[in-house]
């Protein structure tokens, strides 16, 4: 395998990312972001506290693992059942002109990148999935 072709600059001894994997990571790193809001903000305020900062690092760990195996599901998730909404974002990106400040104020490829991170949203279906699962159990209660 050719290491130049594969991105790795052996002059630097660092990795260069291809204009698609760039696009890719700024796909998933907005949606996982967005779909992973609770478990980033559990692993944030455990770090913030100075047992979890400076003594124990360690006992982040569970916050961090959750955080993680959120973001590998949202990109499995989403390779699986979100490929129309990433392939029209990848489009656009692939065009070269991402704003449109002038005149819109918003990025050329914002409202793309606002659908692929919808679509078949995690957090809505656990959601969505817990309330169902409540709202059955009230109906039972009420009908004994």
């Amino acid at each position: 395998i050719n290491a130049e072709y594969m991105g790795f600059n052996s002059m630097a001894g660092i990795y260069k990312w291809t204009t698609e994997e760039t696009y890719e990571q700024l796909a998933f790193s907005y949606k996982g972001y967005k779909q992973c809001h609770d478990q980033r903000a559990a692993l944030t305020i455990c770090r913030a506290t100075p047992y979890g900062k400076y003594v124990n690092p360690e006992k982040c760990e569970k916050e961090a693992a959750n955080l993680l195996e959120c973001y590998n599901q949202t990109i499995l998730h989403s390779k699986k059942n979100c490929a129309s909404q990433y392939s029209k974002l990848f489009e656009c990106l692939k065009k070269g002109k991402v704003s449109d400040w002038k005149n819109t104020g918003e990025g050329v490829c914002s409202k793309l990148l606002d659908e692929f991170s919808k679509c078949q949203s995690l957090i809505y279906y656990s959601h969505h999935a817990s309330y169902i699962k409540k709202k059955k159990k009230k109906k039972k209660s009420t009908l004994r």
